[in-house]
């Protein structure tokens, strides 16, 4: 009897040892951990500028807004709305049309001014995924929290069109990333580059054949003529910003 008491001991003593064993596996890799984004609104301001163009440069104000459904899962919407800046390169071409004696010959007393392009207003619905996040600490010193997060998103611009070129509302796909800085538990600072890509009017290098026509067309003198076609443009942005985070106090995890 003695013996089979001990045995039923021993035998609820290794099932209550892996009970425990079992909920631990189980739990979390770091217990309440702090969810920063998880059930709250990002509100965000940025300011930026577009970094490929050729011929136009958008100086970008944008706001956002951001619903966090998890910690590393959010949906939201953004405005943009640039102004735009001649480039170097356009006055360099304006400059050389002007003063190539068949412009001056065919348009006598003109000066060439170039057809560009440029985003006035972005209108984007947009997905974001958290894949990396973290303490910042540097040389010992613990500066904040940080993660890095993933952009996809589509919508709509507006285009505004200059020399010729008419303003025009078309689609529009922005896909980026960037990193956030967390200070406190209710603000951060941004820094992104987003992708914006949409349809726009640009010149080609090559003359059009006869019967050939074109969208648009530049008229450089002589009787030449530098053709425009629509095609889907990259237009990356980098962009700074600060965002709030509402509830202000986070919630943490199991």
């Amino acid at each position: 009897m003695k013996r089979l008491s001990v045995v039923v001991l021993m035998v609820l003593g290794t099932m209550e040892a892996q009970a425990r064993i079992g909920g631990v596996s189980d739990a979390p890799a770091v217990r309440h951990r702090l969810e920063l984004r998880k059930s709250r609104h990002e509100m965000s301001l940025g300011l930026g500028m577009t970094l490929n163009d050729a011929y136009t440069r958008n100086v970008l104000i944008r706001g956002a807004y951001q619903y966090h459904f998890l910690d590393w899962f959010g949906v939201g919407l953004e405005a943009a709305f640039g102004a735009q800046f001649k480039t170097a390169l356009s006055s360099a071409i304006e400059s050389g049309v002007t003063n190539s004696p068949e412009f001056r010959q065919e348009f006598p007393g003109k000066a060439a001014e170039i057809p560009r392009n440029g985003l006035q207003t972005l209108l984007i619905a947009k997905v974001s995924v958290v894949p990396l996040g973290g303490k910042l600490v540097v040389l010992g010193r613990y500066l904040g929290y940080v993660d890095m997060q993933v952009t996809v998103g589509g919508g709509m611009a507006l285009v505004k069109g200059f020399e010729g070129l008419k303003d025009r509302t078309t689609y529009a796909i922005a896909v980026g990333g960037g990193l956030r800085l967390y200070p406190t538990e209710y603000l951060s600072v941004n820094l992104e580059v987003l992708d914006y890509m949409v349809p726009q009017y640009v010149p080609e290098n090559k003359k059009l054949a006869p019967g050939e026509t074109a969208a648009y067309v530049f008229p450089v003198g002589g009787g030449g003529v530098v053709p425009y076609r629509q095609r889907l443009t990259q237009n990356p942005a980098f962009l700074v910003g600060v965002s709030l985070f509402l509830p202000m106090a986070p919630a943490r995890g199991y």
